[in-house]
């Protein structure tokens, strides 16, 4: 099976400033992008308690702000793991929960708390098209903004098997009109099963 690499989004900060009302105790990041981003352009306090949605997130984490991350998702959609979370976090503490323009704030809705900030750093952009001459047997969209470049970049002229995680990345593509196969859990292992199995090999 050969697997082509590519990013249909980039993101660009917003120069947004953390107010004083939105001190927080912990900071919470759903993905490695967000993690890379917001350690370019701010710091954290050494006191501050961070979360993880999933273990590659939890891994940008520590290679950027170099320190323990107390919380890391292993449940099985986005919904579940910040609920898990929200257990964990006190009545009395304070999430900062760094999150583009375009969010569709699945996770922010899922915990309707007043102890949640979400606060928007950066914008998504949709990255220049994908040169049409590409055939795919199967394609994995990992966020909603990838599925958005998908369609944006290829279109649905694609005639291939579109995966995604479950959650509010298949939700968008069946919003779109589009068939795909949702990945129940964030683990890459199960990624690479679910296109192996979809495409008849073993290895």
């Amino acid at each position: 099976m050969s697997i082509l690499q590519h990013n249909f989004i980039s993101l660009q900060p917003n120069n947004a400033s953390i107010k004083a009302s939105e001190k927080y105790d912990w900071l919470f990041f759903s993905s490695p992008k967000s993690v890379r981003l917001f350690s370019e352009n701010y710091s954290i306090n050494s006191n501050v308690k961070l979360a993880a949605l999933s273990e590659r997130t939890k891994h940008e984490m520590e290679l950027k702000f170099n320190t323990k991350v107390h919380f890391v998702g292993s449940e099985k959609s986005v919904v579940e793991t910040a609920l898990k979370f929200n257990q964990v976090v006190t009545t009395t503490e304070k999430v900062l929960f760094p999150i583009g323009e375009d969010s569709r704030r699945t996770v922010l809705n899922a915990v309707d708390s007043d102890n949640w900030f979400g606060f928007i750093f950066y914008k998504t952009v949709i990255s220049d098209k994908m040169h049409s001459g590409f055939q795919f047997d199967a394609a994995f969209l990992s966020s909603p903004s990838q599925a958005e470049g998908w369609l944006t970049s290829v279109g649905n002229g694609q005639k291939c098997q579109i995966f995604s995680f479950a959650g509010s990345s298949n939700l968008y593509l069946e919003s779109q009109g589009i068939d795909c196969i949702a990945v129940d859990n964030f683990k890459r292992e199960s990624v690479f099963k679910a296109l192996n199995s979809h495409l008849g090999q073993t290895d």
